[in-house]
């Protein structure tokens, strides 16, 4: 009986090690890459070439010195696009 609780407390524990590690940055990354899937789409889909302001846009810069883009101070949360000067 001893063992079968001990064994239960380990695959407990590794189990919450396992899922604390994988909410950490991997999950604010994974949220931008969300973020700059769905730009890229708007810009494709509204004839991004042709906007009059697009700077940085879909380049490698962080998604908040994308013209028009708020982001948080970590660059990791999407605030509010700002397109309405570029001819959209």
């Amino acid at each position: 009986m001893q063992i079968r609780r001990s064994r239960s407390v380990s695959l407990l524990l590794l189990g919450l090690l396992v899922s604390t590690l994988c909410a950490l940055p991997v999950f604010a990354q994974s949220a931008v890459e969300r973020d700059r899937a769905a730009l890229v789409a708007l810009y494709n889909a509204t004839d991004g070439p042709n906007w009059v302001l697009r700077t940085n846009w879909l380049s490698d810069e962080p998604l908040g010195d994308w013209y028009g883009i708020n982001t948080d101070i970590d660059g990791r949360e999407l605030h509010h696009v700002v397109v309405a000067r570029s001819s959209l």
